[in-house]
């Protein structure tokens, strides 16, 4: 009996070391073999992530994937400005970048000065009479008043590579003066160049109201407003993206489709749709233009009320 007590205690005490030091043994073992040692693995047995192109193709390319049902898109965090101060630097960038693009001629006027102009008759000069407009001052008041931002994570499957997933970060923030103005700027989060602009202000709502006088009945005057507006956005949307040429779809075909207006920027042998599109009443009760990547168009849209 002693005997068999002490086999049975022998048994337990190597049972219990063999668990406690067998996989450490195993472990160290495993590693030993494969140290200082390299081993290929072929690309096409896994997927790994990389971040997604700067430029402007690239970053259609993760739009469009939104499109198709490939893209997953992500709200990561939010701000706005009852709870939280907006970080300033990245609101001057954005200023920066929307002064260059309306500079360009790519945004319409941004100025949110009352239609009192359109109603005096003076659609000849519109563009300056909101620019320089004895009001200029006070439109200025969306630049001090970002009501809101919100940072968005995209990761999508590369056109490329069926084994590559892009990630594409960009903000989304809204600037109001709470009367006449509300402006959205979808933009990138490493350099904030804007890739769509929804406005909405009086003289939005003027080019709005233009279109349905085109849409309605011929009129030259109506039809010479919206193409000079047509061609400085097509220009501007060429200067403001750096892009090779702009071919814009021709004033026929844009009537026919009662908007929106196309324009393809060429970028070597890469080509993108930006667009230019009439959007419905905003918050303030003005109707808005939206412009960018037609993609962002397609896939995003603002509130409305």
């Amino acid at each position: 009996m002693k005997r068999s007590f002490t086999i049975c205690l022998t048994g337990t005490v190597l049972l219990a070391a063999g668990v406690i030091f067998l996989p450490r043994y195993i472990s160290r073992s495993l590693d030993l073999r494969n140290l200082n040692r390299i081993s290929l693995t072929d690309r096409d047995q896994f997927s790994y992530m990389e971040p997604s192109s700067y430029d402007l193709p690239g970053n259609d390319e993760g739009f469009r994937s939104l499109i198709n049902g490939k893209g997953e898109l992500t709200l990561i965090t939010s701000f706005d400005r009852q709870t939280t101060r907006l970080n300033e630097e990245m609101l001057q960038e954005i200023y920066d970048q929307v002064f260059n693009a309306q500079e360009s001629g790519m945004l319409p006027n941004l100025t949110g000065i009352t239609d009192r102009y359109a109603a005096m008759g003076q659609e000849s000069s519109i563009n300056e009479a909101f620019v320089y407009g004895e009001d200029y001052e006070s439109t200025l008041d969306w630049l001090y008043h970002a009501e809101s931002a919100e940072y968005y994570s995209l990761v999508y499957t590369s056109g490329e590579n069926s084994h590559v997933k892009n990630m594409l970060n960009f903000w989304l923030v809204h600037y109001t003066d709470m009367l006449y103005q509300d402006y959205y700027f979808l933009v990138n989060e490493d350099n904030y160049k804007i890739y769509y602009a929804w406005i909405y202000n009086p003289y939005t709502d003027y080019l709005c109201s233009i279109l349905d006088q085109v849409s309605a009945a011929f009129d030259q005057d109506a039809e010479r407003i919206l193409l000079d507006n047509m061609y400085m956005a097509a220009d501007g949307c060429t200067y403001y993206y750096e892009a090779d040429f702009c071919e814009i779809v021709s004033w026929a075909d844009a009537y026919a489709q009662k908007y929106p207006v196309t324009m393809h920027l060429a970028f070597g042998e890469k080509e993108v749709t930006m667009e230019q599109r009439p959007l419905t009443a905003g918050r303030r009760g003005y109707r808005g233009i939206g412009i960018g990547l037609q993609s962002i168009g397609d896939t995003f849209s603002v509130p409305e009320n």
